[in-house]
């Protein structure tokens, strides 16, 4: 149903965001809200700052360097093709620079990608499901990139334009059967990538990071 929340007076909402609402709804088909309950994005930090200080920038823990961190965006191949050049091209980019995390967001499978929306997933003579695209062309190369990475923690949060996922928002994250299924090591594969959903939080050495895939702004501006 809609709210009115004229009566407020502030308050500060986006897309996906979730919320409880206080109010009177008369006739089922608009709240007039008399408050707004938001989760807390999170806890105060446990730590002193001067721990927080060694944890991200220290010489015990960090070698005297800050935290480093990765972000990449879907797509990860030319709009014409399924062969993932530019995702290889950026797992060879993080094995030079070794980031402490990296964060890879969708899409993986573009819905908008030419060969996925008219469903030519043919390559060689094999063809391949969305899912086994998937598996076969990211999770593959992901799980190369960690045996050669093994101090590099990879965050993953998928996108309604992935062919493979509910296109929902907000999403659930990934499967991680997806991911197991595709590695000889799946404790490596646990221990160093954490699916997320979008959009969704992470925190590191107590520093909390939101992401999603959804340009909110764009929405917000369009009306």
């Amino acid at each position: 149903i809609s709210l009115d929340v004229s009566q407020l007076t502030s308050y500060s909402l986006f897309p996906g965001q979730i919320v409880a609402v206080k109010g009177i709804c008369a006739d089922g088909k608009r709240m007039a809200v008399e408050r707004i309950y938001t989760l807390n994005a999170g806890a105060s930090p446990k730590s002193e700052p001067d721990q927080l200080l060694d944890f991200n920038h220290g010489q015990t823990f960090m070698a005297g360097k800050p935290i480093q961190m990765m972000v990449a965006a879907g797509p990860y191949c030319v709009v014409d093709d399924l062969e993932y050049t530019p995702l290889n091209d950026l797992f060879i980019e993080a094995k030079r620079r070794s980031p402490d995390v990296l964060v890879l967001l969708g899409p993986f499978v573009d819905e908008n990608n030419s060969k996925i929306e008219y469903g030519d997933t043919q390559i060689g003579e094999d063809h391949y499901s969305f899912k086994d695209l998937f598996q076969m062309q990211v999770v593959g190369q992901l799980d190369i990139f960690l045996a050669d990475n093994p101090n590099t923690r990879v965050i993953i949060a998928p996108s309604p334009n992935d062919a493979h996922h509910p296109p929902m928002y907000p999403q659930p994250p990934f499967d991680l059967s997806m991911f197991l299924e595709m590695t000889e090591n799946p404790q490596r594969m646990e221990r160093q990538v954490t699916l997320i959903p979008n959009p969704g939080m992470f925190k590191i050495n107590e520093m909390v990071v939101g992401v999603t895939t959804t340009d909110v702004v764009r929405h917000m501006i369009g009306g």
